[in-house]
């Protein structure tokens, strides 16, 4: 079986090449526009989505399929991106998705979901609801040069 240990956003992420050790690079939990930022927008910076698996059980390989939806703050969702998780040859696999921007519809908390399921079944399971906030701020930058606040900042 597999289990999804976690999943964040974050500006980049650099695989260790002998370990497969992840370092994540400022981890983005939300954008600061200015006011007066006109939506929908695209906002220009890097991102990487990276999601860690793992095999519940360390003897036994498994294969699923991931997606990831973004619920928008007024409640409707874009489409899935889906992904391979392939866990027969290691016991834990990182999962990254690059994006050189997001498209914004408006202010307000939107939830990156994370689902999976196994390869020969249907349903879907939630792991993952991950928030991500865009807000208007005095003194922020307008979108030519939005960037992301670190997390804890």
């Amino acid at each position: 079986m597999i289990e999804h240990a976690w999943s964040l956003i974050c500006t980049k992420c650099v695989t260790d090449p002998d370990s497969k050790n992840v370092t994540l690079v400022e981890v983005v939990e939300q954008l600061n526009g200015a006011p007066g930022t006109v939506f929908p927008v695209m906002a220009p910076f890097q991102t990487d989505f990276v999601s860690t698996w793992y095999r519940s059980d360390p003897t036994q390989g498994a294969r699923a399929t991931g997606r990831i939806t973004v619920h928008n703050p007024d409640g409707t969702d874009r489409e899935a991106t889906q992904f391979a998780i392939d866990l027969t040859a290691f016991y834990r696999a990182h999962v990254v998705i690059r994006s050189a921007g997001i498209g914004l519809m408006a202010t307000g908390v939107y939830f990156f979901v994370v689902d999976f399921r196994l390869d020969g079944q249907q349903a879907w399971q939630t792991v993952a609801r991950i928030p991500f906030t865009v807000a208007l701020v005095e003194g922020a930058a307008q979108l030519r040069g939005l960037e992301p606040r670190p997390a804890g900042a």
